[in-house]
């Protein structure tokens, strides 16, 4: 029975060491996908509150996270999350619903 418990230790203990810590701070688990420049791609692992914080803040010491121009975001992205154009649908539309009158 230790020997159980030994090991499920050991494998929540290496499960901690290989979780990707924040490249900005260095403290938090890293749990955000941050693109330094798309073109070409670079990309850094950041937890929520530092990529908050380099996205909100127009201070020049963020800049070296922001190296990319406006418009690179929407280009890179473009058709791939876009969902397809779908007609609008209007409460009369629905099959089965009448409207009393």
């Amino acid at each position: 029975m230790p020997e159980l418990l030994q090991s499920c230790r050991l494998k929540r203990e290496l499960k901690l060491l290989n979780m990707p810590v924040c490249q900005h701070c260095k403290i938090e688990i890293a749990s955000v996908n941050h693109h330094i420049s798309y073109f070409p791609e670079k990309i850094i692992k950041l937890c929520i509150r530092c990529h908050k914080v380099i996205h909100k803040l127009k201070l020049p010491m963020y800049d070296k996270y922001k190296q990319y121009k406006k418009g690179d975001s929407s280009f890179f992205y473009g058709k791939k999350f876009k969902k397809p154009n779908r007609k609008k649908r209007f409460w009369l539309d629905i099959p089965g619903y009448e409207r009393c009158i």
